[in-house]
């Protein structure tokens, strides 16, 4: 058993090495942490949003589901069967996936799990380090809110990032009243575990269709972020540095932006003939 005295050196350790600069509502019932270096870089209103960083690559992707109260997760024996069944039918028919770790435990008013795993992506052939938190309440309606929270780097950088990561993913808040009991007192069967896990299914195709449609993804392209003399990294979208204030670069001309959309074309094309 962890002492409190570990537990209490474990959590200024994770303190000291990553910190969040600034706290951002991507819609208005969630919250989590910015850690320095990244940005929200969701061009949509609407789930899932996606964050992420630049050197070295992350992205963190946010969906958000209900489960209606018919179908409600009952306790942490289904819960633990559910994710273990998401393993077995999801995570691991991955390319090359391999299970690291799989953690769940009951916080106050909501009920967490956190699944970790290799895998390699096909549209960049490199080995990918995944950490896969969801997180599941239960509003006064008696549906659960499952949000999930999917991180995503390299195999090699997920040392650097980690702790932010981390921190994103613990520090995450749905600022929407909830009920203290997480789990539903439904007369769900032995199904009880199918509707998680076609909303992780349907996740899951959404993040393999978000990659093949781009041989390089927005996080990795110097085009959708600059980076100011002070060293930090600042997404376009960025005025100014959010870390000393010095203005930005002046937006593109219309023919600088005509000219990089022809050059993303046609490396686009130089992929697909590559391909085939």
């Amino acid at each position: 058993m962890k002492t409190p005295v570990y537990m209490i050196c474990l959590t200024l350790f994770t303190i000291v090495t990553a910190s969040a600069d600034s706290f951002v509502r991507p819609a208005d019932e969630i919250q989590l942490p910015l850690p320095d270096d990244w940005s929200v870089v969701s061009d949509s209103s609407d789930y899932p949003f996606q964050l992420a960083r630049f050197e070295p690559a992350a992205e963190l992707l946010v969906f958000k589901s209900t489960i209606e109260a018919s179908d409600a997760i009952r306790n942490e024996e289904d819960l633990k069967a559910s994710v273990d069944m998401v393993i077995e039918d999801v995570i691991l028919q991955l390319p090359e996936a391999k299970l690291l770790t799989s953690t769940g435990f009951l916080d106050i008013n909501r009920a967490v799990f956190v699944i970790e795993f290799t895998a390699r992506d096909s549209a960049s052939d490199i080995t990918l380090r995944h950490r896969f938190n969801g997180l599941i309440y239960r509003t006064s309606d008696g549906r659960q809110q499952l949000f999930t929270l999917w991180a995503k780097t390299a195999l090699s950088d997920y040392p650097a990032v980690s702790a932010e990561i981390g921190l994103i993913q613990e520090g995450f808040n749905f600022i929407t009243p909830t009920e203290q009991v997480v789990f539903g007192a439904s007369r769900a069967t032995h199904w009880y575990a199918v509707p998680l896990v076609i909303l992780l299914v349907c996740m899951l195709y959404l993040v393999r269709k978000r990659t093949s449609a781009r041989a390089r993804t927005p996080f990795r392209d110097n085009r959708y972020f600059w980076r100011c003399q002070c060293g930090r990294t600042n997404h376009v979208d960025q005025q100014s540095c959010r870390r000393c204030g010095r203005p930005g670069p002046s937006p593109p001309t219309e023919a600088q932006t005509d000219n990089a959309r022809m050059d993303g074309a046609d490396a686009e094309d130089q992929d697909s003939l590559l391909r085939n």
